[in-house]
């Protein structure tokens, strides 16, 4: 039965937010590098104690606000509950610092690698941890990555550390959430409420006033929570409005930013080792895309007897 005339635009129009939602999430996520780097300056433990407060407090109001965001945060707290909480919590608070460190230090492209190369982690940890089916393009995928990373330690004479540390934390992270009970946004509100405590208790230790940074640091610290609460606000509404098969797309945009920022504005250098990393790590990518988009496509696509008799009507 064909849409009504009038559902088009709606649907339509709900696709074009949803696609606008995306590029928020995903283009903010890739100026990250430029934002952090305002706050060069400051210790990374400073900026990420200031990180977890201004974000608590954001989301904070943001789920407060909310009614549905509000019964969302009421779960079952059994024992699994708590674990997941703990875990998620080391898991985010560890990537965010091994973020914020490499932009300070100018590996800008080592961040830009991780990110690449987490959607290949997070294949592996659904088959090695939730048992999810291994298709022959994942499975290559893997074993791309695998032999990419060998030939950089090879070259380099060094594992990238911190491609691998961001990718596998944030892998780990995902794997905890997939099999949480709560929503995005009230798990982050819970993770940060966990660690502001120690967050605060660092800041006093070092005695913060606001005489401790310039007054544009403290625009930027504060900030620094909008730039953490935003994106993920702007994918939870990208993801009611378009399939996850295509959102998944969008996740390279912001490791791409990463690597334009990196190499036009910083001028990093990609070196040999470098250029295997990357290589191999986009070769990889595009074998498990080429085969998900395969796949979608077989789906769509009626068999040869039903096509025919689908053609005779």
């Amino acid at each position: 039965m064909p849409p009504h005339p009038t559902q088009a635009p709606s649907d339509s129009k709900s696709q074009s937010l949803g696609i606008a939602a995306a590029l928020i999430a995903y283009g903010t996520w890739g100026l990250y590098p430029l934002f952090f780097k305002l706050l060069a300056g400051i210790a990374p433990t400073q900026v990420l104690a200031h990180r977890v407060v201004w974000s608590c407090a954001l989301l904070c109001a943001v789920v407060l606000s909310s009614q549905a965001l509000r019964r969302g945060i009421r779960v079952s707290w059994t024992t699994a509950t708590v674990v997941d909480v703990v875990l998620a919590t080391l898991f985010i608070s560890f990537n965010w610092y091994v973020f914020i460190y490499a932009v300070t230090v100018d590996r800008i492209l080592d961040v830009s690698l991780g990110y690449f190369l987490n959607p290949i982690i997070s294949a592996l940890l659904g088959i090695l941890v939730l048992g999810e089916r291994s298709s022959r393009p994942k499975t290559a995928a893997i074993g791309i990555a695998a032999l990419g990373m060998t030939a950089t330690f090879l070259v380099a004479g060094r594992l990238p550390i911190i491609p691998l540390i961001l990718a596998w934390s944030f892998g780990f992270y995902g794997l905890v959430k997939k099999q949480s009970k709560l929503g995005s946004a009230q798990g982050l509100l819970i993770e940060t409420l966990a660690l502001t405590p120690f967050a605060i208790a660092y800041l006093l230790t070092i005695e913060v006033n606001p005489t401790t940074y310039e007054p544009r640091q403290w625009i930027w610290l504060i900030v620094s929570g909008a730039m953490t609460v935003l994106p993920l606000t702007a994918l939870a509404s990208a993801a009611k409005r378009i399939e996850l098969g295509t959102l998944a797309y969008f996740q390279y945009l912001a490791p791409a930013a990463h690597f334009a920022i990196a190499v036009w504005i910083y001028n990093e250098t990609v070196d040999l080792a470098r250029m295997i990393a990357f290589g191999s790590t986009l070769l990889a990518i595009a074998t498990v895309s080429a085969g998900t988009l395969m796949g979608r496509i077989r789906r769509k696509t009626p068999p040869p007897n039903e096509l025919r008799l689908h053609q005779t009507r």
